[in-house]
């Protein structure tokens, strides 16, 4: 009798598609924050483009962060034990890498003169609370948050993930807009931090019961019954009408009672519709249309991703004035691009070299086996 052949079909955002899909979110912010501040860029030249035009571009790509949120929540669908042990591994290693950044930065920016020693600075810099010398670290504190809040939800509606997307929706909503409309700006941080948080919180939920409910899949099985061509299309314009949607609609606070000493509002974030319908557009593009090449070029990226993510805020915050002119030098647009996409990358691949040396010195050593004859 012969054996029943396992016709299990890999799933739409596996291992490796994920990785490239981190590789071109890299590019996205590199582009975001190369292009869409204009008080950072010295003057470049934009051939017959506007610098308004960029900063739009820039501003549509403003959705990494977006997409790295729904990429943990969709990734954590998947671990093996969802606990605490497994969540406090996964903020050690990438608070290990946001160290093995933060700390040579911190001492140039010492030496240089540039930053004020602090133990208290010091400490919620590393945490991506201040950001004065890691200037986009701040996921570093959301990631943290994420991951000791998604143990509580799953664990109490993990047989109800419909409940864990309205419960990351609502609070998601609510509880950003009351923190936004009621602390008072003199509490800038604290106001920034906890509504960071919970904008993308909600749309981690997303991500995580979308993986439960395999929405991709179906999104995949469902375009397989068009001819090859009408795939590429429709996966195509997935993509273009998720920016145009990032590009055209922005947060907005609506307030429900204006009273005192409460407002009542809610936060509409139209970042937990775009999201899926880009990753699972971009998934389909990888897996059917794209060159092997260029898969294993965002294969790089996306494997170094976090430490490119870290390292490319040496062109800003307090040393920017030293590096700034460095990554501009080559005026145009998609030259700074590459350029500042080979520095950060250069960067993070001894980065990593060094994260696996730390990491082999502190694994547990298994103890020498002995054998009786």
């Amino acid at each position: 009798m012969e054996e029943k052949k396992n016709t299990k079909r890999e799933p739409l955002m596996n291992r490796d598609i994920t990785v490239c899909l981190k590789g071109i979110t890299v590019l996205l912010m590199l582009s975001h924050h190369f292009f869409a501040f204009p008080q950072w860029q010295p003057r470049m030249d934009f051939y017959d483009w506007s610098l308004e035009t960029f900063t739009k571009i820039g501003y549509a790509t403003k959705i990494t962060a977006a997409i790295f949120a729904f990429i943990s929540g969709y990734a954590y669908c998947y671990a093996k034990k969802k606990n605490y042990q497994y969540s406090l591994k996964k903020i050690g290693h990438l608070l290990l890498r946001h160290l093995i950044v933060a700390i040579p930065l911190t001492l140039l920016s010492l030496l240089l003169g540039v930053y004020s020693f602090h133990p208290g600075n010091i400490v919620l810099e590393c945490l991506g609370v201040r950001n004065e010398i890691m200037v986009f670290s701040w996921y570093v504190y959301f990631y943290i948050f994420l991951m000791l809040a998604l143990p509580v939800l799953v664990h109490f509606l993990k047989d109800h993930p419909a409940w864990i997307l309205i419960s990351g929706l609502v609070l998601g909503n609510l509880l950003s807009g009351l923190i936004y409309a009621n602390i008072p700006h003199s509490w800038e941080t604290i106001r920034l931090v906890f509504t960071n948080c919970w904008i993308y919180f909600q749309i981690s939920t997303v991500g995580y019961c979308l993986a439960r409910w395999n929405v991709g899949d179906r999104f995949r099985d469902l375009l397989s019954k068009l001819p090859s061509w009408l795939i590429c299309v429709v996966s195509f314009a997935g993509v273009v009408v998720a920016f145009l949607i990032r590009m055209n609609f922005d947060r907005k606070i609506i307030t429900v009672v204006d009273g005192h000493p409460l407002n009542i509002s809610f936060l509409i974030n139209e970042e937990w519709i775009c999201t899926p319908l880009l990753l699972f557009s971009l998934c389909v593009l990888l897996t059917s249309f794209t060159h092997a090449h260029i898969r294993k070029a965002l294969s790089v990226l996306g494997k170094y991703s976090a430490f490119i993510w870290f390292w490319h805020a040496l062109f800003f915050g307090v040393l920017g004035q030293y590096t700034r002119n460095i990554l501009y030098a080559p005026k145009y647009p998609i030259l700074v691009l590459a350029w500042g996409t080979l520095i950060s990358l250069g960067l993070a691949f001894v980065s990593d070299r060094l994260l696996n040396v730390i990491l082999r010195i502190c694994a547990p050593r298994e103890p020498a086996s002995s054998s009786r004859t």
